[in-house]
């Protein structure tokens, strides 16, 4: 038996999509990067009608009263509070949690100016739950000159194996990827990562435009359009060169709507088949010449089985995919199980996020931390 310390790290995410909370309670054995990690439960919920849509109109840039923020944080860390007493109410009998690792809601992201705001009050976190919580993870990369995101690649590894060449896919609001590539001597992977095309942002706003749907349920209609290249092509001249980070800045609504308005006359069945198989392209192009033995699909976007198939054949390595829940890990607890791993890290004092995969130089140890009054000097 080791005789690593053992911590219990829960994490929580909301993200671009604006679709509910993810909160994941993980077991962390050992310390630094060669810690270890299993995710013991998962916990989800939607977010309240009223708080999505205030989060969304935030977002994209809608202009509001002071009060109207402070309002949604503390709304924020309100759902998060209850996400995490429902996760250990479930999953954590027993468990004295060591901490809480929150990611809060981006609110705005400016990459190129190294400027990004996640909207959190972590007080009532801090009160329910009675641990130190850690939150704004992005500011110590965005100070050093790094883009800020993504912040989750090095967690990759650590809760997916570090022994092959593994790709691990969040199908999010925005997709973005991570490619671990085992370092010879057995130290820490070398990790390529990036933020690649706008994913569930792009369907669920043609679902909402055109099915007036928030999103299209297990890819129904889209299982029934057909991928049209000239859509595709549209697509891609839409997303254009975006910047290194993407989000809803770019790809809200407006530009949802925008792309329909150049092919009114297409079908919801063909435009959301075609935007999958777009994602599904750009994914292989950034992962196929790695030749993964693994690649792992995890985010809202893997419980779509349209965009899924599209994925899968749109690669020349098609049997390497498979689901985040085939490997051992729910697909929507992905991020959250990241961050309880990055609040473990940013609490052993090492940096988070990659120079080579946001740019930063030198960032330093991440996060803003909270403490409940029962933990003293």
């Amino acid at each position: 038996m080791s005789d690593a310390p053992v911590r219990w790290c829960v994490g929580c995410m909301t993200g671009t999509s604006l679709d509910g909370l993810d909160a994941a309670l993980v077991r962390v054995e050992g310390e630094g990067l060669s810690m270890s990690a299993e995710v013991v439960g998962h916990h989800a919920e939607r977010l309240p009608e009223g708080l999505a849509g205030t989060l969304r109109s935030l977002a994209e840039g809608t202009a509001h009263p002071a009060a109207d923020f402070l309002r949604a944080g503390r709304e924020v860390g309100g759902l998060y509070a209850r996400g995490v007493a429902a996760l250990l109410e479930r999953c954590g009998a027993g468990v004295e949690v060591d901490l809480v690792a929150a990611h809060g809601q981006t609110v705005w992201h400016i990459g190129e100016e190294h400027l990004s705001w996640q909207l959190f009050d972590p007080w009532p976190l801090v009160r329910e739950v009675g641990a130190p919580v850690v939150f704004d993870l992005r500011q110590a990369d965005l100070i050093a000159g790094g883009q800020g995101a993504p912040i989750t690649p090095i967690a990759d590894p650590i809760l997916y194996g570090r022994d092959r060449r593994l790709a691990v896919v969040n199908l999010g609001g925005v997709c973005n990827y991570t490619v671990s590539l085992p370092a010879e001597g057995g130290g820490f992977p070398e990790v390529v990562a990036g933020d690649l095309c706008p994913c569930n942002l792009m369907l669920d706003g043609l679902a909402r435009a055109l099915l007036g749907r928030p999103y299209d349920k297990d890819g129904e209609v889209g299982s029934t359009g057909r991928v049209d290249d000239g859509l595709v092509g549209l697509i891609e001249a839409a997303v254009g060169d975006s910047p290194r980070t993407l989000g809803r800045e770019q790809f809200g609504q407006a530009w949802v709507d925008g792309l329909i308005a150049k092919r009114p006359e297409v079908g919801a069945g063909d435009w959301l088949a075609s935007a999958a198989g777009y994602v599904g392209r750009k994914l292989a192009g950034a992962i196929d010449g790695y030749g993964v033995e693994r690649a792992v699909l995890a985010g809202g976007g893997s419980l779509n089985p349209a965009l899924v198939a599209q994925i899968a054949g749109a690669s020349g390595q098609a049997g390497v995919w498979m689901t985040s829940e085939a490997a051992g890990i729910a697909g929507e607890a992905r991020e959250a199980a990241c961050f309880a791993v990055l609040g473990a890290l940013s609490a052993d004092g090492v940096p988070i996020t990659l120079e080579g995969v946001t740019g930063a130089q030198n960032p330093g140890v991440a996060g803003s931390w909270a403490w409940p009054s029962s933990i003293t000097g």
